[in-house]
């Protein structure tokens, strides 16, 4: 199990990095825009008010005033959650399909360890990419970005939108794990890992766009539970903190998620 764990590990280290870097890029453009834009905040944050309430929503503007240093973070915190969130997708896929990818499902098909264990090795090597480029996103929006621009008022906010974002990944990883176990064709788990992602964004966006309607803000709505992006929505998390009922319902949802997906994967064979 510890040899499939750190194989997995080295297999995904150069793409690995390739999203940190996507990251660090990220952080940096933006840095560098907020610093350009400068006085002209306001002006700005203004003009975004009179854009529809959907456009908004779309692009992370609608939680709160792009002026403020809650709206400057939450802006940006969207952006770098994308990346986070569809790296939690691939590997979720890649936990399961990496064998008929590379070619080795005869060789780990038939040594005598269950193929339960080696499941849980993929799935606990997934989990240690994820948990470290939370970490990374998190160091990153702290020291390129809130610090230099805001101070360190908002650092609270970082560490509980990072722990949210976190289990966010951890639920979208395990449901895409399902949906690749679920498919004897890899390219075809992929798509329905991406599409679920889409989709989640898609409806997190329509549930936003209802409650910003009816309550004219962006945060925890009566709705929240229909998608796991809005399970942790970043501007209520970042003042209210994380919400029990729904930390409890992303743990028990990788939990079962990881058993189903080891019971389709004790029953694959040589052939995929």
């Amino acid at each position: 199990m510890l040899a499939v764990y750190r194989i997995e590990l080295r297999l995904a280290r150069k793409l690995f990095l390739v999203w940190v870097a996507l990251q660090l890029v990220l952080n940096l453009f933006a840095l560098g825009e907020f610093w350009s834009l400068g006085d002209s905040m306001g002006e700005l944050a203004a003009a975004i008010d009179a854009f529809p309430l959907g456009v908004r929503i779309m692009f992370g503007l609608a939680a709160a005033p792009l002026d403020t240093p809650l709206g400057g973070y939450l802006c940006m915190y969207f952006w770098c959650a994308i990346l986070v969130i569809f790296l939690s997708a691939w590997l979720g896929v890649v936990a399961v399909t990496r064998e008929s990818r590379a070619g080795t499902a005869d060789f780990l098909f038939t040594t005598p360890v269950p193929r339960i264990r080696i499941l849980l090795a993929k799935v606990l090597a997934a989990i240690t990419e994820l948990t470290a480029y939370v970490l990374i996103t998190g160091l990153a929006m702290l020291f390129l970005l809130v610090l230099p621009l805001y101070g360190a008022g908002l650092t609270g906010a970082v560490r509980s939108t990072m722990v949210g974002l976190w289990l966010t990944g951890l639920v979208v990883l395990a449901v895409s794990l399902v949906l690749a176990s679920l498919t004897r064709l890899p390219w075809l788990g992929s798509l329905a890992a991406m599409a679920f992602t889409v989709a989640a964004y898609g409806v997190a966006a329509a549930v936003q766009y209802r409650a910003a309607l009816t309550e004219q803000f962006v945060g925890t709505t009566p709705y929240d539970i229909v998608t796991p992006l809005q399970w942790f929505p970043a501007s209520a998390v970042a003042t209210d903190g994380l919400r029990a009922q729904f930390v409890a319902l992303a743990l028990a949802v990788v939990v079962g998620a990881v058993g189903l997906a080891g019971r389709r994967y004790a029953r694959r064979e040589i052939v995929e």
